[in-house]
């Protein structure tokens, strides 16, 4: 018979705004850890932290993660708002995918 477990990971994250000079409007700083409560090894957590800078309509954004396997792992993106219409920009490597490029678009009402 399968025997079926709760998920047992805890997560905490906090996110911290700042406003800076004419030039960067705004700077976002965000942190995320996720830990394995059940597992008793090294490698039961793992870490996440971003930083995006807006600079008018542009937005900068670069993070790193510290996976499962201890790998760190770099990603960058970007984005342009114009009015109610936004367009985002993400890279992502990947192991055995290799790098993902993902574009979106979003529309605000």
């Amino acid at each position: 018979m399968y025997k079926f477990c709760l998920p047992t990971t805890l997560n905490l994250g906090t996110l911290f705004a700042f406003t800076m000079d004419r030039l960067v409007k705004k700077v976002v700083v965000m942190c995320d850890h996720t830990q394995n409560i059940a597992e008793k090894s090294n490698n039961n957590s793992h870490i996440k932290v971003g930083v995006a800078a807006m600079f008018g309509m542009f937005v900068l954004r670069t993070g790193v993660k510290q996976g499962w396997d201890n790998n760190l792992v770099v990603s960058f993106g970007g984005g342009l708002k114009f009015k109610n219409i936004a367009i985002d920009y993400a890279s992502m490597p990947y192991k055995n995918l290799g790098v993902a490029h993902n574009v979106s678009s979003s529309s605000f009402f």
